[in-house]
């Protein structure tokens, strides 16, 4: 599942899903819409959504969560993704296969890499914009 409120995003994200070959529900713009395909489709194991809806319903996410959903968090800047300790996150700038890369473990089973995922997109940032360890 993608959640973003920006549809220009979810659409990257899910069409870059879809071609590696994961069947995707959505991409949903507001939190209602997703509400009612999660209603619909209770299979969802795996949800990339984006701050903004994280903010926006943080009851969706809890009900994802308690159902077993994997939820990475889509965030607008590394600073961001310091706040964030607890979870899966990614912070831009990233690339759509890394969230596909991230989907395709879960939904195959594999040994995801120990390292949070957001240490992925901390390598690709500049020096300057790193958190303090």
């Amino acid at each position: 599942m993608v959640l973003d409120a920006d549809m220009f995003e979810a659409g990257y994200v899910a069409t870059t899903l879809q071609a590696r070959g994961l069947q995707v529900v959505g991409p949903f713009g507001d939190a209602e819409q997703a509400r009612s395909a999660l209603a619909r489709e209770p299979k969802v194991r795996a949800a990339a959504v984006a701050q903004d809806m994280a903010i926006a319903a943080p009851e969706l996410l809890d009900a994802m969560r308690s159902d077993g959903v994997h939820v990475l968090l889509l965030l607008p800047s590394v600073a961001d993704a310091a706040s964030h300790v607890s979870g899966d996150v990614l912070a831009k700038p990233f690339a759509a296969y890394q969230v596909a890369d991230w989907a395709s473990a879960i939904l195959v089973g594999e040994e995801r890499d120990a390292r949070p995922v957001q240490n992925v997109v901390y390598l690709r940032a500049a020096e300057a914009e790193l958190p303090e360890a």
